[in-house]
C-alpha cells in the first residue's frame, strides 16, 4: 500500500517496483499487489515507490511465504519543483534551466545543486523573487523558480611607464 506521509490516504496511480516486476496502485486506497514474488525467505528486497507530485521512496522489504510485504505500508512525501535558472549561464548539461524535487518543507539537498557558469562571470547567488534564498537553509514550502545572480568580471587598466615615469602604453 502506498500512501501520503501527511494524511495517510492511499495514493491512486502510485507504482512499486520490486526486482523487474512493476504495478500500479489503481484505487484510492494506493493498493498494489506483485506477483510471484519469492516469498518464505526473509531475503530483503529493495521496494521503488513513486507518484506524481511525490519524493520516490526506496524501502527494503522482507517477503514472508504467504507473499505478504513487511512493511506493508510505504510513505511517499509530497514534493516541490524547484527550478534553477542560470540567467545567461548554462549549467553542465549544457541547458540554462534545471529542475529538482524536494520533500516538501525540507531544504534542497547539496548533491540537488549545481553551480552554473558564465563566461567570465563570477556567481554570486540564487535569488528567490529579488531576495537572496540560502539554499542550504531556507525549507521549500511550495514551487519555485531560483534565479542565478552574477558578479560582473573585474578589468583593469595597466601603465607601463619609462624609467622617467612617463606612459609608454596602456593595456
Amino acid at each position: 500500500k502506498v500512501v501520503d506521509a501527511g494524511s495517510g490516504n492511499g495514493i491512486n496511480g502510485a507504482t512499486v517496483t520490486v526486482g523487474t516486476q512493476t504495478a500500479t496502485a489503481n484505487n484510492d486506497d494506493g493498493e498494489v499487489t506483485l506477483k510471484n514474488l519469492l516469498g518464505g525467505r526473509d531475503v530483503p528486497y529493495p521496494m521503488v515507490a513513486k507518484a506524481n507530485g511525490y519524493v520516490d521512496s526506496t524501502v527494503m522489504v522482507l517477503v514472508k511465504a504467504d507473499g505478504k510485504a513487511i512493511p506493508d505500508v510505504i510513505n511517499l512525501t509530497k514534493a516541490c519543483k524547484v527550478l534553477f535558472d542560470a540567467d545567461g549561464g548554462w549549467f553542465k548539461s549544457g541547458y540554462d534551466q534545471r529542475t529538482v524535487s524536494v520533500a516538501k518543507d525540507k531544504t534542497i539537498q547539496e548533491a540537488q545543486v549545481e553551480v552554473p557558469s558564465k563566461g567570465d562571470y563570477a556567481f554570486k547567488e540564487w535569488q528567490l523573487g529579488g531576495e537572496k534564498y540560502d539554499v542550504k537553509k531556507t525549507a521549500v514550502t511550495k514551487d519555485i523558480t531560483l534565479k542565478a545572480v552574477w558578479a560582473k568580471p573585474a578589468t583593469a587598466t595597466f601603465v607601463v611607464e619609462d624609467a622617467d615615469g612617463q606612459p609608454v602604453a596602456s593595456a
